[in-house]
Parts: C-alpha cells; structure tokens; sequence
C-alpha cells in the first residue's frame, strides 16, 4: 500500500501499466505448468495479445494530437492510419475467435472512444467440397467523413460441414443400367426378383455386390455396397437402386 500512496500523479499511470504487464507475463508462465490446461494457456495467451494491442493503439492515440494537428505533426496521418489497421487486425482476430455460424455481416458503426467506424462484409458459404465449407471475410475502418475505407483486412474461414444428429442423408435413385459416376460417397443399395438371372453392382470396374441366379422361389435379392463420390458405378440384373449418402 505504500508504494501506491508515495507514488506522484505522473507515475501512477506506468505503475498500473506495469503492474498489468507483470501480472500477464505470471499468468502465462502459470498457464505453462504441466498442470494448466490447453483452454488455460489459451486464454492467458488470448489476454495478453489483446493487452498489448491496446497499449499500442494507447500509444498511437498519443501521436494524434486531433483532427487539424497535421500541420503541427507531420506524422498525424501516418499515425491515424497505422491506428485503423491496427483496429481493422484486432476486429478480425475477435471475429476468428466466434464460431463459423456466428460470423456475419456488420454495418458501418462506431467505435466506442476511439473516432473510428468499423464495417464487417460476410459473403455467401461456399462448399468447398469433401465436407468443408468457407466464407470470405473483410473488415473495413474508416474515419466518420471517410467515403473509402482507411484500412482493410480480409481473411477466409473455413468450418466442417455438419450433418446434425444423421449419419446418413436422405436415399438418390441411381439408374439401374449403364455406367456412370456416384454423386456422393456412401452406400449403393439395389434389388432385383427375377429368377435364373444374376445381380451385379460393380465400382470402378471391380464387382462388389453379386447375387447368382436361382430357378425357385420369387422372394426379391439385394445387395449393398461402399461407394466414394467419383467413383464409376455399373449396376445390372436390378430392377431398382438406391444411393444412400453419408453425412461427412
């Protein structure tokens, strides 16, 4: 308590600062221990990032004397826009810590006590194919009277596709003759009832589901196979023929 009380007004703000330093560097070096956790360590991280950024915008904000000192410090409008794409990085590094589905588009708004407006432009999902989805993300700052953005940065996001609680989609009827390409990966299911003829699903040319012919009885035959989206399906002595998809 004495070294607060016996500290001047003029060093009051460096002893705070320092103090926050000195309580983030012991935070990270416990995060480190063999009994921290992953999410522990990560968090200690994640503190310690967004701490240095504001005291480097801190900074910056000393530089800029107001909106006229240009003529009094050649270095104002340098300042201001190093200051916005600072902002523009801190505003994406929030933005990758949310959840893929909670990314979205922003409009222009203030940010609070800083004399900058951020813009967030989110575009359309992409399937990327094999399960994986993506959307391009741009975060524009701009000075109130800016009409074009002072400072942009962009980045892509990618995220697993989820198929909910189902492991498999719903079943596509798939021609029962001719050869052609699977149009998803799963399981090709196929039935025939005829007697005397045999049943045969082939991939990429090698048979995996056969069914010999019989002369009794008029029960239906089946057969189930693996496919991967691609791959070429041959299917013959069917007379009907499913491909059910699994949810990757």
């Amino acid at each position: 308590m004495d070294n607060i009380t016996n500290l001047t007004s003029k060093d009051y703000s460096s002893y705070i600062s320092q103090s926050q330093t000195n309580n983030l560097t012991n935070q990270i070096k416990n995060s480190s221990s063999a009994e921290a956790t992953d999410e522990e360590m990560l968090s200690a991280c994640k503190e310690f990032e967004a701490y240095m950024v504001e005291q480097f915008l801190k900074q910056a904000q000393k530089i800029i004397k107001s909106e006229d000192s240009d003529d009094e410090n050649g270095y104002a409008g340098y300042a201001r826009d190093l200051q916005a794409q600072q902002y523009a990085a801190s505003k994406m590094s929030r933005l990758a810590m949310e959840n893929f589905e909670d990314i979205n588009a922003q409009k222009r708004t203030a940010v609070e006590k800083t004399g900058f407006e951020d813009r967030v432009k989110v575009s359309d999902v992409v399937d990327e194919g094999d399960g994986i989805a993506s959307k391009n993300v741009v975060v524009e700052v701009f000075k109130p009277d800016d009409k074009v953005a002072r400072a942009t940065v962009s980045r892509k996001f990618y995220t697993k596709k989820k198929g909910g609680d189902k492991i498999f989609g719903d079943p596509i009827e798939i021609a029962v003759s001719g050869s052609y390409a699977a149009p998803a990966t799963g399981f090709i299911c196929a039935g025939g009832s005829w007697k005397g003829g045999s049943m045969n699903i082939k991939i990429d040319g090698k048979t995996l589901g056969f069914v010999v012919g019989r002369d009794y009885g008029s029960g239906t035959i089946t057969a189930c196979v693996p496919v991967n989206k691609g791959q070429t399906i041959t299917i013959s002595g069917c007379y009907w023929a499913y491909l059910v998809p699994m949810n990757t």
